[in-house]
């Protein structure tokens, strides 16, 4: 039986690693790169849409019915991509196909996102995001700004290079740091993340720590721990022939095993499709995407 703050533990780390399912399905391009790793990936997935010609993806998400897939479908969101592969536009729709929003991405001389912008179907403003980058390429502040263009929080990462980590400080107005996560690498070059810890207001939340499979250089699998450094749970990954992400079970401390993720992909080696399951091991999400590529 886990304990109330278990419970708490567990919705936090699963709200992360929602914006993170989001981040995975429409490449990391939404993300940003803090090591050289993670700027390399960032430019082989935009490689890879320039060079299959890819002009658009087509998100269709499933209609569960009690954890069920059924035949029913709807278009979630439509990415438009330029002639290099980066992500130029996202249109969002409802269920009943009405645009919820159309969001912007712009970029700057060397490629990277500097600006996004969602608007509503009317033309107005719904919210901004700016990224900043230091000398070297890596993200250095994000901020987040409201329809009426007011900051409404501002995320900093501080590269701290005498003991191999990031610490990302979120501040909400007017400037007061409200949450943290410090990442720890082994170096920062090959970007081999050992760790990190999630405080808020400086309480510490919940830490994960990695395992890596040396062999192939890439995580096998990530372990979650609460605030008493009792594990909550560990995420393993498994990997496809081609070294895609192709599932992710959910392991609990009395080794019952349930699915979290699983990722298919076409023969173009893209991302075609996204099953995500809940902590019980049920559906919530059942994806599949299609590309229209250029003549």
């Amino acid at each position: 039986m886990y304990s109330i703050i278990d419970v708490r533990i567990k919705t936090i780390i699963l709200l992360l690693f929602v914006f993170n399912a989001l981040a995975q399905k429409l490449y990391c391009q939404v993300d940003v790169p803090k090591t050289q790793s993670e700027k390399q990936q960032y430019f082989r997935e935009m490689l890879q849409m320039q060079q299959w010609g890819v002009q658009s993806r087509l998100d269709w998400r499933y209609v569960l019915i009690d954890g069920n897939v059924t035949t029913s479908k709807y278009l979630e969101r439509k990415i438009h991509y330029d002639t290099s592969g980066r992500i130029k536009e996202i249109e969002n729709f409802t269920k009943d196909n009405r645009k919820l929003s159309i969001v912007e991405f712009l970029y700057g001389d060397t490629k990277v996102l500097t600006e996004k912008n969602e608007y509503l179907p009317t033309g107005e403003l719904k919210n901004k995001v700016q990224y900043r980058y230091d000398s070297s390429g890596y993200i250095s502040e994000i901020s987040y700004y409201d329809a009426r263009r007011y900051i409404t929080s501002k995320w900093v990462y501080e590269r701290v290079a005498e003991n191999n980590s990031i610490v990302v400080s979120e501040y909400l107005p007017p400037d007061k740091p409200d949450r943290q996560w410090i990442y720890t690498y082994e170096d920062f070059y090959n970007g081999k993340e050992s760790g990190m810890d999630s405080y808020e207001k400086k309480k510490l939340k919940f830490s994960k720590r990695n395992i890596w499979d040396e062999e192939n250089k890439r995580i096998s699998a990530e372990v979650f721990f609460n605030p008493q450094g009792d594990e909550v749970y560990r995420l393993e990954y498994n990997y496809d022939i081609q070294g895609n992400k192709a599932a992710v079970d959910r392991i609990f401390p009395n080794l019952t095993k349930v699915k979290k993720s699983i990722y298919n992909y076409n023969e173009k080696n893209l991302l075609s499709g996204f099953i995500d399951h809940n902590i019980n091991g049920s559906i919530v999400e059942y994806y599949k995407f299609t590309y229209i590529f250029k003549e």
